[in-house]
């Protein structure tokens, strides 16, 4: 019984000391009005079937990114229309630690009080080597809307492309978009 027990625990701790943490960043634009996107398409280096240079030349990895994210998408009631969509998706995994530029959130800012935020203040994110990141642009206006990315996709400098870490990580970036197109009426 003492086997067992110590077995067990052993087995426990391996499996906490693989946990990994996921961190989630995302912001939006104080212009980005939700309301009125109801369709999404990926953008032109996404679905190129051959490009897979920004999912770490892994078109297993690639696809299994973009089927999360179409998951997610679609279970907010936003319809995928690669033709003309409302909102153009852009995502890739990083292979290198680097810096993202996103908004200022309002409730941070130099002089600590609440001031009102210029909606094209700007912030930087750093990011470490294997950092999954979505980006939403309006098509017709070219302007970014929102993004979201998740570090911590790493394992021993080696990227976790299991595809239920693929899942969990957008579910994750997912829930900071808090946004649906179920509940608007549709054009």
């Amino acid at each position: 019984m003492k086997k067992i027990g110590f077995f067990l625990l052993l087995m426990l701790g391996l499996n906490m000391a693989y946990a990994q943490n996921i961190v989630v960043e995302s912001d939006k634009s104080l212009k980005a009005d939700f309301s009125k996107y109801t369709t999404f398409g990926w953008a032109t280096q996404v679905v190129d079937a051959q490009n897979a240079i920004f999912f770490l030349n892994d078109l297993i990895l690639k696809a299994n990114v973009l089927h999360a994210i179409e998951h997610e998408m679609e279970s907010r009631g936003y319809e995928y229309n690669q033709q003309k969509p409302d909102v153009v998706i852009n995502t890739r995994v990083f292979d290198k630690p680097g810096q993202l530029m996103g908004f200022t959130d309002p409730a941070s800012t130099y002089w600590g009080t609440n001031e009102v935020r210029d909606p094209d203040s700007k912030k930087a994110y750093d990011f470490e080597a294997g950092t999954l990141l979505i980006q939403m642009v309006d098509r017709k206006t070219g302007r970014p809307l929102w993004q979201g990315f998740a570090s911590g996709l790493m394992d021993n400098n080696v990227f976790d492309k299991k595809k239920e870490k693929i899942d969990e990580a957008v579910s994750l970036i997912m829930k900071e978009f808090n946004q649906r197109a179920d509940n608007l009426s549709k054009r």
